[in-house]
């Protein structure tokens, strides 16, 4: 029965608000295609559908996805993409998902795809939870900017709970400024945590700076609770780990990782 909301060539805003968005079978439940402009999900449930639950592939713009409930979609939960060649010019580039319960969707919870530029990308008190890979995944702009034009990145106040796949993968991180504080990891299935540099030398030169802070990792499992990494020899990336806590978790070593200590 095709798409549940469609809207093409978006020029000024779309607003869903209050409604029901069910079992659609082509694309995603609600799509957002080609345009510039700004985006209003709220108090919405978007549940069984085939594909995405929310796909906006555009400019720009903002997008805000609010107190909803996005549940057991056979793709993404949100996914964001840009289209950088575009034409149109979107005034800002703003990406928010709150409170909002994003469960049992077969592909990633939340993804945003690259913008090379001035942006925002702010997660906050969610619940994610029971996702086959991981429930959020940003991607980095891998061309040299100057300093103001970095993503500022925040992660804060969800609950990560039995995903399948890494709670959070940002592979790599880089032309970021970013924040993960006060989020739970509870009984993740493969790793909480997934911050790592790419063996690239183009990386090296571009400026990331990490704080990962008052977290808890609580009772998880696989083969590592958080794996944290920035490029080599560079002084322009930064990353602090500080007053998390970590406790109660089973951790089995990989079968091919040798250990260095023979205590």
């Amino acid at each position: 029965n095709g798409r549940g909301i469609a809207v093409e060539n978006i020029r000024s805003q779309v607003i869903v608000a209050s409604s029901s968005v069910k079992e659609n079978s082509h694309v995603s439940g609600v799509h957002i295609v080609q345009g510039v402009g700004h985006v209003n999900i709220s108090r919405s449930e978007i549940v069984s559908n085939v594909g995405d639950g929310i796909n906006i592939t555009y400019a720009g713009g903002s997008r805000n996805i609010s107190r909803s409930t996005i549940v057991g979609n056979t793709g993404k939960g949100i996914s964001v993409w840009f289209n950088e060649t575009s034409v149109k010019l979107p005034s800002d580039q703003e990406t928010v998902v709150e409170f909002t319960d994003i469960s049992r969707n077969i592909d990633l919870g939340v993804f945003v795809g690259n913008f090379c530029g001035n942006a925002i990308v702010n997660v906050s008190g969610n619940v994610l939870k029971g996702s086959k890979k991981p429930a959020i995944e940003v991607w980095s702009c891998w061309t040299p900017m100057s300093y103001n034009n970095q993503m500022k990145l925040i992660i804060g106040h969800n609950q990560f709970l039995g995903n399948e796949d890494f709670g959070i993968k940002l592979l790599p991180l880089v032309n970021a400024e970013a924040l993960i504080e006060h989020n739970y990891f509870y009984q993740q299935s493969k790793g909480c945590l997934l911050i790592k540099g790419v063996d690239k030398k183009e990386l090296e030169t571009l400026p990331a700076e990490v704080e990962v802070s008052n977290n808890v990792f609580e009772k998880n499992f696989g083969v590592f609770v958080a794996s944290l990494g920035l490029n080599h020899n560079t002084p322009r990336q930064k990353l602090l780990f500080t007053q998390n806590f970590v406790r109660y978790n089973v951790i089995q070593e990989a079968t091919n990782l040798i250990p260095r200590s023979r205590v």
